[in-house]
C-alpha cells in the first residue's frame, strides 16, 4: 500500500497497464486515499473529492472502460449527514500526469444505498448494482431494472460480456459472502433469466 492507508476497496487495470487503486482505512476517524494511478513508474491521485463531504466518499468499485475512461461506485456522507451514493465517472481527456482538464461526472441515485458495483456495458448503457438492487442509467436518471429474486437482498457485483449480456450477482441473506448467491443474466434485449 503506497499510501499507508490499509485496506484495498476496489482495484483494476487498464489496457495501457496503469493500475487504479482505492484504500481506506479507518481507526477512530475514516482515512481515505482516493483513486490512485500507477502510471510511469509512480502512484498519482486522481484528484477525486468532494469538499463538501463530512467524511470522504467511499468507493466499492472501479470499472475501466478504457484508458481515459473510468467509472467509481461511491457512497459519501455529507456535513448535514446526508448520505449519497451513486457512480462518478472519469474523463482524463487523454493526458494522464495533467489533472487540469479531467471531467468528472457525477450519476447520484435515490434512495438511500450502499455503494455498490459499476460496470459500462459494450452497447454503452451504464449499470450500477447496489443494496436496493439493479439499476440502469436512461440519459437522465437511474432506472430500477430488478429488486426481485435473485437481486432482492442486493448486488454484489456485476460482469459484462461482448454481446452486452450482464451478470448480476445477488447477495444471499448472509451478504455477499454466502454460499446461497445466485446469479442475474439481463441480455442485451433486456430479457432477464436466472442461469
Amino acid at each position: 500500500d503506497p499510501t499507508g492507508y490499509g485496506d484495498l476497496t476496489a482495484f483494476g487495470k487498464a489496457p495501457s497497464g496503469d493500475l487504479w487503486a482505492v484504500w481506506e482505512g479507518s481507526c477512530r476517524a475514516p482515512v481515505y486515499s482516493g483513486p490512485q494511478r500507477y502510471h510511469q513508474g509512480a502512484w498519482r491521485s486522481a484528484g477525486f473529492a468532494y469538499p463538501d463531504d463530512f467524511y470522504p466518499p467511499h468507493i466499492s468499485d472501479i470499472f475501466i472502460q478504457d484508458d481515459q475512461h473510468l467509472w467509481f461506485a461511491y457512497q459519501r456522507t455529507t456535513p448535514s449527514y446526508t448520505v449519497v451514493s451513486g457512480v462518478v465517472a472519469l474523463d482524463d481527456r487523454g493526458t494522464p500526469t495533467d489533472l487540469s482538464d479531467d471531467r468528472w461526472r457525477d450519476y447520484p441515485i435515490t434512495p438511500e444505498s450502499a455503494a455498490g458495483s459499476v460496470v459500462v456495458d459494450s452497447l454503452g448503457r451504464l449499470w450500477l448494482g447496489n443494496s436496493n438492487g439493479l439499476y440502469r442509467y436512461t440519459g437522465q436518471s437511474w432506472q430500477l431494472i430488478s429488486n426481485q429474486y435473485p437481486v432482492a437482498q442486493g448486488i454484489c457485483d456485476l460482469v459484462t460480456t461482448p454481446d452486452g449480456t450482464l451478470y448480476a450477482q445477488g447477495a444471499s441473506l448472509y451478504g455477499c459472502a454466502g454460499d446461497d448467491t445466485s446469479i442475474l443474466r439481463v441480455a442485451p434485449d433486456g430479457t432477464m433469466t436466472t442461469p
